[in-house]
């Protein structure tokens, strides 16, 4: 079974429909896997600087996973028994 590989670094740059750079800051980005079984993983949000690009590195994964688990753990124990 293929575990999640986390790349070292993602690079995402958006150009208009010339192929011109699109200058434009806070464009939202999501990425999300999707588990063989399940569980599909949701990886948010990440922002565009101000020239329109958005450099994901493997620490920025790293960081929202365990954002995430720290999430779902305060919602479970908010849970009554």
């Amino acid at each position: 079974m293929q575990t999640l590989f986390i790349p070292d670094k993602i690079q995402i740059d958006f150009f208009d429909s010339n192929n011109n750079p699109l200058h434009q800051d806070k464009i939202l980005i999501g990425i999300r896997t999707f588990a063989n079984h399940k569980n599909d993983i949701d990886l948010s949000p990440f922002l565009t600087d101000s020239l329109g690009s958005l450099t994901i590195t493997s620490a920025d994964i790293k960081k929202n996973l365990l954002q995430q688990d720290n999430n779902i753990f305060r919602r479970l124990n908010s849970c009554k028994r």
